[in-house]
Protein backbone atom coordinates (compact mmCIF):
# COMPACT_ATOMS: atom_id res chain seq x y z
CA UNK A 1 0.00 0.00 0.00
CA UNK A 2 1.11 3.63 -0.85
CA UNK A 3 1.19 6.42 1.36
CA UNK A 4 -0.33 9.48 -0.38
CA UNK A 5 0.51 13.31 0.29
CA UNK A 6 -1.51 15.90 -0.56
CA UNK A 7 -0.02 18.69 -0.29
CA UNK A 8 -2.08 21.90 -0.92
CA UNK A 9 -2.16 25.73 -0.57
CA UNK A 10 -3.07 28.81 -2.88
CA UNK A 11 -1.04 29.97 -5.99
CA UNK A 12 2.04 30.52 -5.19
CA UNK A 13 2.14 29.31 -1.76
CA UNK A 14 5.11 27.50 -2.29
CA UNK A 15 3.70 24.21 -2.99
CA UNK A 16 5.97 22.78 -5.57
CA UNK A 17 9.30 23.96 -3.89
CA UNK A 18 7.41 21.88 -0.52
CA UNK A 19 7.00 19.04 -2.89
CA UNK A 20 10.66 18.60 -3.83
CA UNK A 21 11.98 19.23 -0.53
CA UNK A 22 9.91 16.48 0.91
CA UNK A 23 10.93 14.14 -1.53
CA UNK A 24 14.33 14.80 -1.54
CA UNK A 25 13.45 13.95 3.30
CA UNK A 26 12.33 10.98 1.82
CA UNK A 27 14.78 9.73 -0.19
CA UNK A 28 17.36 10.43 2.44
CA UNK A 29 15.96 8.03 4.49
CA UNK A 30 15.66 5.18 2.00
CA UNK A 31 12.01 5.35 0.91
CA UNK A 32 11.11 5.50 -2.64
CA UNK A 33 8.93 8.53 -3.79
CA UNK A 34 6.70 9.57 -6.96
CA UNK A 35 4.78 12.80 -7.59
CA UNK A 36 2.00 14.00 -9.04
CA UNK A 37 1.60 17.28 -10.30
CA UNK A 38 -1.54 19.92 -11.48
CA UNK A 39 -3.01 22.00 -13.61
CA UNK A 40 -5.59 23.79 -15.62
CA UNK A 41 -3.43 24.17 -18.46
CA UNK A 42 -1.16 22.06 -20.91
CA UNK A 43 2.38 23.36 -20.37
CA UNK A 44 3.53 23.37 -16.54
CA UNK A 45 6.30 24.86 -15.16
CA UNK A 46 6.27 22.77 -11.78
CA UNK A 47 6.48 19.03 -13.79
CA UNK A 48 9.13 20.58 -15.61
CA UNK A 49 10.90 21.78 -12.41
CA UNK A 50 10.73 18.48 -10.46
CA UNK A 51 11.41 16.37 -13.60
CA UNK A 52 15.11 18.36 -13.81
CA UNK A 53 15.66 17.15 -10.32
CA UNK A 54 15.73 13.71 -11.22
CA UNK A 55 12.06 12.63 -9.80
CA UNK A 56 9.96 10.61 -11.14
CA UNK A 57 6.39 13.06 -12.31
CA UNK A 58 3.46 13.00 -13.97
CA UNK A 59 0.51 15.57 -14.26
CA UNK A 60 -2.76 15.54 -14.58
CA UNK A 61 -3.61 18.79 -16.88
CA UNK A 62 -6.45 20.99 -18.51
CA UNK A 63 -7.98 20.65 -14.53
CA UNK A 64 -8.23 20.39 -11.60
CA UNK A 65 -7.65 16.93 -9.19
CA UNK A 66 -11.51 16.95 -7.85
CA UNK A 67 -13.18 17.16 -11.45
CA UNK A 68 -10.37 14.47 -13.17
CA UNK A 69 -10.57 12.17 -9.85
CA UNK A 70 -10.04 8.56 -12.39
CA UNK A 71 -7.25 10.55 -13.98
CA UNK A 72 -5.24 11.60 -10.94
CA UNK A 73 -6.37 7.32 -10.20
CA UNK A 74 -4.57 6.38 -13.39
CA UNK A 75 -1.46 9.00 -13.09
CA UNK A 76 -0.75 7.12 -9.40
CA UNK A 77 -1.37 3.68 -10.55
CA UNK A 78 1.15 3.95 -13.26
CA UNK A 79 3.47 5.63 -10.89
CA UNK A 80 3.12 2.55 -8.81
CA UNK A 81 3.61 0.32 -11.83
CA UNK A 82 7.10 1.76 -12.88
CA UNK A 83 8.19 2.99 -10.03
CA UNK A 84 6.82 1.24 -7.05
CA UNK A 85 7.27 4.22 -4.46
CA UNK A 86 6.86 4.13 -0.58
CA UNK A 87 5.57 7.78 -0.73
CA UNK A 88 3.23 9.48 -3.10
CA UNK A 89 3.47 13.09 -3.44
CA UNK A 90 0.53 15.17 -4.76
CA UNK A 91 -0.25 18.86 -5.48
CA UNK A 92 -3.64 20.38 -6.47
CA UNK A 93 -4.06 23.50 -8.13
CA UNK A 94 -3.60 26.26 -6.13
CA UNK A 95 -7.57 27.88 -6.55
CA UNK A 96 -8.64 24.64 -5.88
CA UNK A 97 -10.18 23.88 -2.57
CA UNK A 98 -13.38 21.07 -1.30
CA UNK A 99 -10.47 18.43 -1.18
CA UNK A 100 -12.02 16.58 1.55
CA UNK A 101 -15.09 15.84 -0.12
CA UNK A 102 -13.78 15.54 -4.03
CA UNK A 103 -10.59 13.46 -3.15
CA UNK A 104 -9.94 12.32 0.06
CA UNK A 105 -13.53 10.28 0.74
CA UNK A 106 -14.03 9.10 -2.84
CA UNK A 107 -9.87 7.75 -2.53
CA UNK A 108 -11.21 6.20 0.81
CA UNK A 109 -14.49 4.82 -0.58
CA UNK A 110 -12.85 3.15 -3.96
CA UNK A 111 -9.55 2.93 -3.26
CA UNK A 112 -8.86 2.28 0.57
CA UNK A 113 -6.68 -1.34 -0.22
CA UNK A 114 -4.32 1.26 -2.34
CA UNK A 115 -3.57 3.66 -1.28
CA UNK A 116 -3.31 5.15 2.66
CA UNK A 117 -4.14 8.92 3.19
CA UNK A 118 -2.08 11.43 5.12
CA UNK A 119 -4.11 14.43 6.54
CA UNK A 120 -4.69 17.26 4.27
CA UNK A 121 -1.14 19.87 4.52
CA UNK A 122 -2.10 23.23 3.35
CA UNK A 123 1.11 25.50 2.70
CA UNK A 124 0.45 29.04 3.35
CA UNK A 125 2.30 32.22 1.91
CA UNK A 126 2.37 34.63 4.97
CA UNK A 127 1.87 37.87 2.11
CA UNK A 128 -1.19 36.55 1.22
CA UNK A 129 -2.38 35.35 4.90
CA UNK A 130 -1.44 38.97 6.04
CA UNK A 131 -3.67 40.33 3.05
CA UNK A 132 -6.37 38.03 3.99
CA UNK A 133 -6.34 39.46 7.76
CA UNK A 134 -6.34 42.90 6.65
CA UNK A 135 -9.55 42.61 3.90
CA UNK A 136 -11.25 40.12 6.96
CA UNK A 137 -10.69 42.96 9.75
CA UNK A 138 -12.29 45.50 7.10
CA UNK A 139 -15.41 43.19 6.19
CA UNK A 140 -14.21 43.48 2.64
CA UNK A 141 -13.52 39.43 1.11
CA UNK A 142 -12.51 39.50 -2.45
CA UNK A 143 -13.56 36.62 -4.69
CA UNK A 144 -9.72 35.41 -3.82
CA UNK A 145 -10.12 35.15 -0.42
CA UNK A 146 -12.88 33.11 -0.52
CA UNK A 147 -10.98 30.35 -1.74
CA UNK A 148 -7.96 30.83 0.14
CA UNK A 149 -10.29 30.78 3.36
CA UNK A 150 -11.87 27.72 1.75
CA UNK A 151 -8.46 25.99 2.00
CA UNK A 152 -7.45 27.66 5.78
CA UNK A 153 -11.30 26.04 6.72
CA UNK A 154 -10.63 22.40 5.88
CA UNK A 155 -6.95 21.72 6.22
CA UNK A 156 -5.58 18.95 8.49
CA UNK A 157 -1.87 20.97 8.70
CA UNK A 158 -1.45 24.38 8.03
CA UNK A 159 2.30 24.79 7.26
CA UNK A 160 3.07 29.08 7.70
CA UNK A 161 5.93 28.51 4.84
CA UNK A 162 8.25 31.24 3.81
CA UNK A 163 9.06 32.13 7.31
CA UNK A 164 12.43 32.89 6.06
CA UNK A 165 11.54 36.01 5.16
CA UNK A 166 9.52 37.00 7.94
CA UNK A 167 10.58 38.10 11.81
CA UNK A 168 10.05 36.41 14.38
CA UNK A 169 7.38 38.64 15.52
CA UNK A 170 5.66 38.47 12.15
CA UNK A 171 6.13 34.68 12.21
CA UNK A 172 4.50 34.38 16.21
CA UNK A 173 1.58 36.82 15.09
CA UNK A 174 0.59 35.23 12.11
CA UNK A 175 0.58 31.84 13.88
CA UNK A 176 -1.38 32.81 16.40
CA UNK A 177 -4.04 34.51 14.24
CA UNK A 178 -4.25 30.74 12.97
CA UNK A 179 -4.34 29.39 15.80
CA UNK A 180 -7.49 31.39 16.97
CA UNK A 181 -9.30 31.54 13.98
CA UNK A 182 -9.09 27.47 12.46
CA UNK A 183 -7.63 25.75 15.92
CA UNK A 184 -8.95 22.43 14.66
CA UNK A 185 -6.08 22.33 12.33
CA UNK A 186 -2.16 21.60 13.17
CA UNK A 187 0.26 24.24 12.70
CA UNK A 188 3.48 24.07 11.42
CA UNK A 189 6.21 26.24 9.87
CA UNK A 190 9.52 27.23 8.09
CA UNK A 191 10.59 27.76 4.68
CA UNK A 192 10.35 25.11 1.95
CA UNK A 193 13.32 27.01 0.02
CA UNK A 194 15.29 26.63 2.78
CA UNK A 195 14.55 23.26 3.83
CA UNK A 196 13.47 24.57 7.12
CA UNK A 197 10.47 22.75 9.15
CA UNK A 198 10.11 19.97 5.94
CA UNK A 199 11.97 17.02 7.94
CA UNK A 200 9.01 17.77 11.11
CA UNK A 201 6.08 17.76 8.70
CA UNK A 202 7.22 14.47 6.74
CA UNK A 203 7.56 13.06 10.04
CA UNK A 204 4.13 14.22 11.11
CA UNK A 205 2.76 12.94 7.81
CA UNK A 206 4.65 9.73 7.53
CA UNK A 207 3.26 8.59 10.79
CA UNK A 208 -0.34 9.92 10.82
CA UNK A 209 -3.91 8.82 8.97
CA UNK A 210 -6.63 11.26 7.66
CA UNK A 211 -9.08 11.17 9.43
CA UNK A 212 -13.07 11.13 8.73
CA UNK A 213 -14.38 14.41 9.07
CA UNK A 214 -17.70 16.98 7.58
CA UNK A 215 -17.18 17.97 4.10
CA UNK A 216 -16.42 21.91 3.76
CA UNK A 217 -19.49 23.96 3.55
CA UNK A 218 -19.21 25.67 0.35
CA UNK A 219 -20.96 27.81 -1.92
CA UNK A 220 -20.04 26.18 -5.42
CA UNK A 221 -21.91 29.37 -7.14
CA UNK A 222 -19.14 31.46 -5.52
CA UNK A 223 -16.35 28.74 -6.09
CA UNK A 224 -17.10 29.08 -9.65
CA UNK A 225 -17.32 33.03 -9.77
CA UNK A 226 -13.79 32.99 -8.35
CA UNK A 227 -12.12 30.63 -10.47
CA UNK A 228 -13.56 32.46 -13.39
CA UNK A 229 -11.79 35.59 -12.54
CA UNK A 230 -8.60 34.24 -13.05
CA UNK A 231 -7.16 34.74 -16.61
CA UNK A 232 -4.40 31.57 -16.57
CA UNK A 233 -1.86 31.95 -19.30
CA UNK A 234 0.62 29.10 -20.22
CA UNK A 235 3.45 30.19 -22.38
CA UNK A 236 6.59 28.28 -24.33
CA UNK A 237 9.53 30.41 -26.14
CA UNK A 238 12.99 30.47 -26.98
CA UNK A 239 15.40 32.96 -27.06
CA UNK A 240 17.41 33.44 -29.97
CA UNK A 241 21.01 35.17 -29.40
CA UNK A 242 22.85 35.84 -26.29
CA UNK A 243 21.81 37.12 -23.23
CA UNK A 244 22.58 37.14 -19.49
CA UNK A 245 19.58 34.73 -18.47
CA UNK A 246 19.25 35.99 -15.42
CA UNK A 247 19.13 40.15 -16.93
CA UNK A 248 16.48 38.09 -19.01
CA UNK A 249 14.42 36.58 -16.21
CA UNK A 250 14.46 39.63 -14.43
CA UNK A 251 13.37 42.10 -17.01
CA UNK A 252 11.02 39.79 -18.34
CA UNK A 253 9.28 39.52 -14.69
CA UNK A 254 9.51 43.39 -14.22
CA UNK A 255 7.37 44.28 -17.55
CA UNK A 256 5.01 41.63 -17.35
CA UNK A 257 4.59 43.14 -13.25
CA UNK A 258 4.38 46.42 -14.71
CA UNK A 259 1.47 46.00 -17.09
CA UNK A 260 -0.59 43.94 -14.33
CA UNK A 261 -3.11 46.62 -13.46
CA UNK A 262 -2.25 47.71 -9.35
CA UNK A 263 -5.75 46.47 -8.37
CA UNK A 264 -5.50 43.27 -10.21
CA UNK A 265 -4.33 40.35 -8.01
CA UNK A 266 -0.93 38.88 -9.47
CA UNK A 267 -2.07 35.37 -7.91
CA UNK A 268 1.15 33.89 -9.28
CA UNK A 269 3.82 34.01 -12.28
CA UNK A 270 6.41 31.42 -12.54
CA UNK A 271 8.66 30.63 -15.30
CA UNK A 272 11.55 27.66 -15.77
CA UNK A 273 14.28 28.78 -17.86
CA UNK A 274 16.80 26.36 -19.57
CA UNK A 275 19.54 26.54 -20.85
CA UNK A 276 22.70 24.27 -22.28
CA UNK A 277 24.62 23.91 -18.90
CA UNK A 278 21.38 23.56 -16.49
CA UNK A 279 17.94 25.47 -15.28
CA UNK A 280 16.59 27.95 -12.85
CA UNK A 281 12.73 28.93 -11.69
CA UNK A 282 11.90 32.06 -11.06
CA UNK A 283 8.64 33.30 -9.72
CA UNK A 284 6.22 35.90 -8.54
CA UNK A 285 3.50 35.72 -6.11
CA UNK A 286 2.10 39.22 -5.01
CA UNK A 287 2.19 42.45 -7.10
CA UNK A 288 4.62 44.27 -5.08
CA UNK A 289 6.22 41.15 -3.71
CA UNK A 290 9.72 40.36 -5.06
CA UNK A 291 10.77 37.98 -7.87
CA UNK A 292 12.21 34.92 -6.08
CA UNK A 293 14.66 32.59 -7.99
CA UNK A 294 17.33 34.95 -9.86
CA UNK A 295 20.61 34.34 -8.09
CA UNK A 296 23.55 34.84 -11.61
CA UNK A 297 21.79 31.82 -12.82
CA UNK A 298 24.99 29.77 -14.69
CA UNK A 299 22.95 28.02 -17.06
CA UNK A 300 25.23 28.87 -20.66
CA UNK A 301 23.70 31.99 -22.52
CA UNK A 302 22.35 29.81 -25.97
CA UNK A 303 20.18 27.94 -26.45
CA UNK A 304 17.75 29.48 -23.72
CA UNK A 305 14.12 27.70 -23.89
CA UNK A 306 11.31 28.90 -21.38
CA UNK A 307 7.92 27.67 -20.24
CA UNK A 308 5.74 30.85 -18.19
CA UNK A 309 2.85 30.27 -16.11
CA UNK A 310 0.73 33.28 -15.09
CA UNK A 311 -2.74 33.69 -13.02
CA UNK A 312 -3.71 36.82 -12.56
CA UNK A 313 -7.11 38.55 -12.64
CA UNK A 314 -7.83 40.27 -16.10
CA UNK A 315 -8.83 39.16 -19.42
CA UNK A 316 -7.35 36.04 -20.85
CA UNK A 317 -6.20 37.18 -23.74
CA UNK A 318 -4.64 40.56 -22.21
CA UNK A 319 -2.33 38.70 -20.14
CA UNK A 320 -0.97 36.17 -22.90
CA UNK A 321 -0.79 39.88 -24.79
CA UNK A 322 1.41 41.04 -21.61
CA UNK A 323 3.90 37.88 -21.55
CA UNK A 324 4.13 38.32 -25.18
CA UNK A 325 5.25 41.58 -25.04
CA UNK A 326 7.15 41.31 -22.18
CA UNK A 327 9.23 38.62 -23.62
CA UNK A 328 10.19 40.56 -26.72
CA UNK A 329 11.12 43.52 -25.05
CA UNK A 330 12.94 41.48 -22.54
CA UNK A 331 15.25 40.40 -25.27
CA UNK A 332 14.78 42.67 -27.31
CA UNK A 333 16.90 44.96 -24.65
CA UNK A 334 19.91 42.74 -24.88
CA UNK A 335 19.63 43.02 -29.25
CA UNK A 336 17.72 39.13 -28.91
CA UNK A 337 14.43 37.95 -30.34
CA UNK A 338 11.93 35.60 -29.57
CA UNK A 339 11.52 32.47 -31.12
CA UNK A 340 8.62 29.76 -31.53
CA UNK A 341 6.01 31.84 -28.51
CA UNK A 342 3.38 29.13 -28.05
CA UNK A 343 0.51 30.18 -25.47
CA UNK A 344 -2.84 29.59 -24.72
CA UNK A 345 -4.92 31.77 -22.11
CA UNK A 346 -8.58 30.82 -20.53
CA UNK A 347 -10.43 31.04 -17.70
CA UNK A 348 -11.81 28.30 -15.65
CA UNK A 349 -14.61 26.55 -16.30
CA UNK A 350 -16.96 25.82 -13.39
CA UNK A 351 -15.77 23.07 -10.90
CA UNK A 352 -17.94 19.68 -11.88
CA UNK A 353 -15.96 17.01 -9.75
CA UNK A 354 -17.46 13.77 -10.97
CA UNK A 355 -17.56 12.75 -7.10
CA UNK A 356 -18.40 14.76 -4.03
CA UNK A 357 -19.00 12.71 -0.73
Amino acid sequence: MNRLILVGGFLGAGKTTALLGMAQVYLQKGLRVGLVTNDQGSQLVDTDFLAAHGLPVYDVKGGCFCCHFDELVEKLNALNKAYWPDILLTEPVGSCTDLVATIFKPMQAMHAQQFMLSPLTVMVDPLRLSRFIEHTQRGSLTDMDYLFQKQLEEADVLFLNKCDLLEETQREALLGWLRVHYPASEKQWGSAAQNQGLDELCAALEGAQFAPKPSLNIDYQAYAEAEARLGWCNATFSISGVVDPGRFAQDFFELCRNGVPTDADLAHLKAIFTGPDGFFKVGLTQHNGQVQGIDNPSIGNQPINAVVNARVTMPPAVLLMLVKKSADGAAEDQGAHIENFRGDSFAPGAPNPPYRM
